[in-house]
């Protein structure tokens, strides 16, 4: 990487309790072989294990690239983003390239590949790529993200409907400057990241996914949301009652293209509530207020799938379909 104080990328990496996977992480970003400077910012939001001793030692051999960012306390929990409320704020590179502190780049050309794409193509907001699917239980490839044999681009109503797992968070290169603005945009109550900032920036050009295999996303790690979500029903409910209210803001921040398409995902959660919280649709209707604004037919798929998955809760086998939706909408 060439000697300058002209970063052109600004690496942001989310650490809490992965000291498992620390090393690995933040070895693939400093093997980036790149023609520009390059910054990597790892925030540790107060982590129980020995991240932090690692990142330190890291950052004392990396002084000129590696800034780490240290809170006192938790900030998640105390209803801050790390992303938005540290690492955005403290980028200083023209782009922003994702890393979580649980997944890894694949090969020394990741940074300058996104790079090179997002100089030539000024149209695109987000720049993604296929990733691995590492499952974390069995040590095995699951298959591979987003693959796609050539640049694939994703509308927004592609990405409504496909959710936060449309494409792999380590994969995501966009313009700071956009980023910047989407802290300003994004909505109050925002129970997840990713969804709502790949809305945000479908708004402000294309999103474009490579076809390049260029990252290695963990799935069935039990600190990551997707292993979180699996194993607390109570949580997940109350996740699903704050995705109701995300909804609403994007609704109206949106434009009216989408709305449809927005209340039909909203549908999707309120069902997925009734079936956490274990109590009829019309009871949870009345209880929230809450009228779902769908068609007769999406109703009716909704209504066959909550039976599907009180049936299939019954016979105990909800977590092992879970983990399994959960790897087919990586894919």
């Amino acid at each position: 990487m060439p000697q300058s104080n002209d970063v052109q990328v600004s690496v942001l990496m989310i650490c809490y309790n992965h000291e498992r996977y620390l090393s690995q992480a933040i070895e693939s970003a400093l093997s980036q072989q790149t023609s520009f400077p390059f910054e990597i910012l790892i925030y540790d939001d107060k982590s129980t294990d020995s991240s932090r001793v690692l990142i330190s030692r890291y950052q004392e051999q990396h002084p000129d690239i590696i800034k780490c960012i240290f809170p006192i306390e938790n900030q998640f929990s105390k209803g801050k983003s790390p992303l938005c409320d540290f690492l955005i704020p403290a980028a200083s590179g023209k782009y922003i390239a994702e890393l979580e502190c649980d997944d890894a780049w694949v090969g020394t050309n990741k940074l300058q590949t996104q790079f090179d794409y997002m100089e030539s193509h000024t149209e695109v907001a987000l720049c993604a790529h296929s990733a691995e699917l590492y499952n974390d239980t069995t040590g095995k490839i699951d298959g591979i993200a987003s693959g796609c044999a050539r640049a694939m681009t994703f509308s927004t109503q592609d990405l409504i409907m496909r959710g936060g797992a449309a494409l792999p968070t380590c994969s995501y290169f966009s313009r700071t400057s956009d980023m910047k603005n989407y802290l300003q945009w994004r909505p109050n109550n925002c129970p997840v990241g990713d969804w709502p900032m790949m809305l945000y920036l479908s708004t402000c050009g294309s999103v474009v996914c490579l076809p390049e295999v260029l990252g290695l996303y963990r799935v069935a790690v039990a600190s990551s949301w997707t292993g979180w979500r699996s194993a607390n029903a109570d949580a997940t409910a109350k996740f699903d009652k704050r995705m109701l209210g995300m909804i609403d803001e994007l609704i109206s921040k949106m434009p009216s293209e989408f709305h449809a398409s927005l209340r039909a995902k909203q549908a999707e959660y309120f069902f997925d509530l009734a079936f956490r919280a274990d109590v009829s649709v019309k009871k949870l209707e009345e209880e929230l207020d809450y009228r779902l604004k769908v068609s007769s037919a999406q109703l009716l798929n909704l209504r066959i799938k909550l039976v599907i998955k009180r049936i299939v809760n019954a016979l105990g086998l909800m977590p092992l379909v879970e983990r399994m939706m959960i790897l087919r909408a990586s894919k």
